[in-house]
């Protein structure tokens, strides 16, 4: 199982779902490219989805796979869509946490002029410098709501981020030069190949924190046209955009329930003796893995 985070988060936003499949999957959660503790490179075209969609690619290479249970949420689930779409042969199931399909945002955006209202934030974000210096005054206080914000943030009281764990979410980004390569995700995406109409053949789930602030409405629900293989969504009430830590343990049975599934098709069945990789890092030269024992 191979987990792709979104942003501001890193790996650890999967710490959760790392705990409890380890034990009976392959678990493996990738810094994505200029987050966490992977590389950095500084170019805008070192963003491109071509680019990222190599790294997921070698990522699966070099752990000795051919195929994974992709799991995404936010930017992470918007490349996990992109990478189903354009290598479907190494995605056994795909699994989405607030992160529409690209066509389906796209339509969403197009038919209500008011969407495009609630993603301001990816129009915002093209412009240089400034994104950067917005986000980091009064010490990253954007960021802090975004995560922990009463409107934003995780709803769930029991599972609100404490500050040393907001602090390991900004540390990174809060060094000299931090906030751009995360930044460069919208700037590269949105003058890339985003909008992909095709339709994803692989068996799918889609998760949806019912009270996400961040994303457009409508979009949650709005994929069966764009999915040719089995399609399941789920919404939980009362949960945020940042499901996967909100609600861990409903989110832990949505994926019990759908990798053992017989009716869409056939099980994922769990490898024996499973093994919990805690972090991968990107580094120019491919993935770099260090392996965390629970």
């Amino acid at each position: 199982m191979l987990f792709l985070h979104g942003f501001p988060e890193n790996w650890y936003s999967w710490r959760y779902q790392l705990c409890e499949f380890s034990e009976q999957y392959h678990t493996v959660a990738l810094d994505l490219r200029g987050c966490g503790d992977s590389d950095a490179p500084s170019q805008l075209n070192d963003y491109t989805l071509e680019k990222l969609l190599y790294d997921i690619r070698d990522t699966i290479d070099e752990l000795g796979h051919t195929s994974c249970v992709l799991v995404g949420h936010d930017w992470g689930g918007m490349l996990a869509w992109h990478f189903a779409l354009e290598r479907p042969d190494m995605v056994q199931r795909l699994i989405i946490m607030n992160a529409p399909h690209p066509a389906a945002w796209l339509d969403a955006v197009l038919r209500r002029p008011s969407q495009l209202l609630r993603s301001g934030h990816a129009c915002f974000f093209q412009l240089p410098l400034l994104p950067e210096i917005a986000l980091s005054l009064e010490d990253f206080k954007l960021l802090r709501n975004l995560l922990c914000g009463a409107r934003l943030g995780i709803r769930n009281r029991d599972r609100r981020l404490t500050e040393a764990q907001l602090e390991g979410y900004l540390y990174r980004l809060s060094q000299p030069g931090g906030l751009t390569p995360p930044l460069n995700y919208y700037r590269a995406f949105l003058s890339d190949h985003l909008y992909k109409h095709e339709d994803a053949g692989v068996t799918t789930m889609l998760i949806w924190g019912e009270e996400d602030s961040i994303l457009v409405e409508g979009t949650s629900g709005g994929i069966r046209p764009y999915i040719r293989g089995p399609v399941v969504v789920h919404t939980i009430p009362k949960c945020s955009h940042w499901v996967q830590e909100d609600q861990p343990e409903t989110v832990n049975k949505l994926i019990w329930d759908f990798l053992q599934d017989k009716d869409a098709s056939s099980p994922i069945l769990p490898q024996q003796g499973g093994e919990s990789v805690g972090l991968v890092k990107v580094t120019n030269g491919g993935p770099a893995i260090n392996f965390i024992t629970q």
